[in-house]
C-alpha cells in the first residue's frame, strides 16, 4: 500500500471526547490525503505527454493547451481512476478511512465530534462540511499547503479553491454548476463566517478552527460587546411568567426560527431577571449585548458573527432599551437587522411596547408590588433576613425599589454591617436604603436632615392630631393596603 495509507488513526476509549475528536479529525486527513493521491495521479498522467512541463509558470505550451481544452472531460477521469492501480489504491484507502469514521459516530453515539455537532447545527451538506476540513488540513498537517500547489498546478496556490474542493469531490459539470452556490455570500459557510473566500482562496475564520479542534469560545470581537447576564431577583409571580414565556417560545421554535421577546416596563422592573430566568428554562446562556459600543466597522460583520455565536454556543442576546438613551441611525438599523434574523435568538428590554417585522412575543411588567418587594428583599437577605427583615413592610412603602436596587441596596448594608463587626440589622438596611435613593434624587432635590421632634411642633391641637393621623396612615398602610386587602379597591390612587 502506498505511503499515504499507511498512517493510522491514534487510539481512544469511548468517553474520551478529546480523543476521540482527535481521532475523527485524523481519519478524515488520511481520507483527504487519499484523495488527493488519486487526483495527483490523473494530474501527473495528463502533464507526462508535455516536455515543456518545468516552464510552465512562465509560457503555455502546445500539450499545455491541448490538455486545458480537454483532459479535464469527467468520463475520461473516471475511466482513469478505475483502470489505474495506485488510483484504485487510493480509493481504496479513501474507502477504509470513511468505514473506520462511521464506526467512530456509531460507537460515540450522542457524543459526536465537533465537526458533526457544527454539520447539524448549521444545516450543512457533506460536502460543505469537506470543505471545513479541506480548510483546516493544513492547520493540522503543513504538508496539505504544498500537496495542494501541487493540485491545482499552481506552486503560490498553497490554500484551497472551491474548484479543488470541487475536483476532490468528483463534480461534473452539471454538479459543479449546482455546487458553486455553496460558496455564495447567503450560502451558510460563509453567511455564518465559517470560511473566508478572498481572492479566489478559502481559508477557515480562527472561531471555527478552534471549535473544530475541540475548544468553544467566542469570537474575540465579541467579547467587548458581550456581558453575560447573572440571575438576579425574582418574585414568585414572574418566576411563572417565565415558564409561561418558555413554553411559548419553545412553540414557536418548532417552526425552525427564533421569535423576538419583548419585555416592557418602567426601568428595574424586572426585564434582565425575568430574561434569564427564560434562557434558564431554555437551556441557553444569556448575554447582554451593547450596541451603544459599537464602531461602523463592527456593524458589517456583527450580525453573521452573532448568528454564528447562537449556535455554536447556545446563548440568547439581551439589548437593554429600558434605561439606554434611544438608538438613532447606524445603531437603530443594526437592531432591526438582528430582529431580522430569525436565527438569533433576541430579547429586547424596553419602556413601551416594542414591534419588529419579525414574530414577537411582547410581555409588560410593572414594578413590584409591596408582597413581592417584601419576597424581593427576603430572597436579597437569605439566612440574614430573620434578623435584619423585622421591618420590611416599612421598608417596602417607604422605598419603591426594584429586584436590582434591592439587590444593590442589601449588598451595601451587609457590607457595612462586616465592616463594623456586627451582624445585618434594620438600621443599616434603612441607611442603604436611603444612600440608594438619595443617588436617584441628587440632580433633582435637596435632602433635609429633620432635628425636630413632635413634642417641636406648636400647633393647634386639631391640626396636631391630622398630622398624628396622616403619620399613623403612612405607618399602617402596609397592613390596610395588602394585609387587608383594600389596596385592591383603591382605584384612583393611595396618595397621601
Amino acid at each position: 500500500m502506498s505511503a499515504w495509507t499507511t498512517a493510522r488513526a491514534p487510539t481512544w476509549q469511548a468517553g474520551d471526547w478529546a480523543a476521540v475528536n482527535a481521532t475523527y479529525l485524523e481519519l478524515h486527513l488520511r481520507r483527504l490525503r487519499a484523495l488527493l493521491a488519486r487526483r495527483v495521479r490523473w494530474l501527473r498522467q495528463q502533464w507526462r505527454h508535455d516536455p515543456r512541463r518545468e516552464l510552465a509558470s512562465q509560457m503555455i505550451s502546445d500539450a499545455r493547451a491541448d490538455w486545458l481544452l480537454g483532459s479535464e472531460e469527467r468520463g475520461a477521469e473516471e475511466a482513469f481512476y478505475a483502470a489505474d492501480a495506485e488510483a484504485m489504491q487510493a480509493a481504496a484507502a479513501a474507502a477504509e478511512a470513511e468505514g473506520e469514521i462511521a464506526e467512530l459516530l456509531h460507537a460515540q453515539g450522542r457524543q459526536a465530534p465537533a465537526l458533526e455537532v457544527l454539520g447539524h447545527l448549521f444545516r450543512l451538506s457533506a460536502f460543505e462540511r469537506d470543505v471545513l476540513l479541506l480548510c483546516l488540513a493544513p492547520e493540522l498537517d503543513p504538508t496539505f499547503g504544498p500537496l495542494y500547489a501541487y493540485a491545482q498546478d499552481n506552486m503560490a496556490r498553497h490554500k484551497p479553491t472551491p474548484h479543488l474542493a470541487l475536483d476532490l469531490a468528483g463534480c461534473s459539470t452539471a454538479e459543479r454548476v449546482v455546487r458553486l452556490a455553496d460558496f455564495g455570500e447567503t450560502a451558510p459557510l460563509r453567511r455564518y463566517r465559517l470560511v473566508h473566500l478572498v481572492d479566489g482562496a478559502l481559508s477557515l475564520d480562527e472561531r471555527v478552527s478552534e471549535y473544530l479542534r475541540g475548544h468553544n469560545r467566542p469570537a474575540g470581537v465579541l467579547a467587548a460587546l458581550l456581558r453575560p447576564v447573572h440571575p438576579g431577583l425574582l418574585a414568585e409571580g414572574q418566576r411563572g411568567l417565565a415558564a409561561t414565556l418558555a413554553a411559548q417560545v419553545r412553540a414557536r421554535r418548532g417552526g425552525g426560527s427564533w421569535p423576538i421577546v419583548n419585555l416592557a416596563g418602567p426601568p428595574d422592573s424586572g426585564q434582565a431577571e425575568l430574561a434569564h430566568a427564560l434562557c434558564e428554562r431554555l437551556g441557553v446562556q444569556l448575554y447582554r449585548l451593547d450596541l451603544a459600543r459599537l464602531g461602523g466597522e463592527d456593524q458589517q460583520v456583527l450580525p453573521g458573527l452573532l448568528e454564528r455565536e447562537t449556535l455554536l454556543l447556545q446563548i440568547a442576546f439581551y439589548i437593554d432599551l429600558a434605561e439606554a438613551p434611544a438608538l438613532e441611525g447606524e445603531q437603530r438599523a443594526l437592531l432591526d437587522d438582528l430582529a431580522g434574523r430569525s436565527g438569533l435568538f433576541v430579547i429586547v428590554g424596553t419602556r413601551e411596547p416594542w414591534r419588529a417585522e419579525r414574530e414577537t412575543l411582547s410581555l409588560r411588567l410593572a414594578r413590584p408590588r409591596s408582597v413581592e418587594s417584601i419576597e424581593l428583599w427576603r430572597q436579597a437577605l437569605g439566612a440574614e433576613h430573620v434578623a435584619a427583615g423585622a421591618e420590611l413592610e416599612a421598608l417596602v412603602q417607604q422605598f419603591d425599589f426594584g429586584p436590582q436596587a434591592v439587590a444593590r441596596t442589601v449588598a451595601a448594608a451587609s457590607q457595612q454591617a462586616r465592616l463594623a463587626g456586627q451582624e445585618l440589622a434594620p438600621a443599616e438596611l434603612w441607611a442603604a436604603s436611603r444612600e440608594t435613593t438619595s443617588a436617584e434624587l441628587d440632580e433633582l432635590a435637596q435632602r433635609i436632615e429633620p432635628h425636630f421632634s413632635w413634642d417641636d411642633i406648636v400647633v393647634p391641637t386639631g391640626v396636631r392630631q391630622q398630622l398624628r393621623e396622616i403619620a399613623d396612615q403612612i405607618e399602617q398602610r402596609h397592613t390596610v393596603y395588602e394585609r387587608w386587602g383594600f389596596g385592591l379597591a383603591l382605584s384612583r390612587g393611595r396618595g397621601i
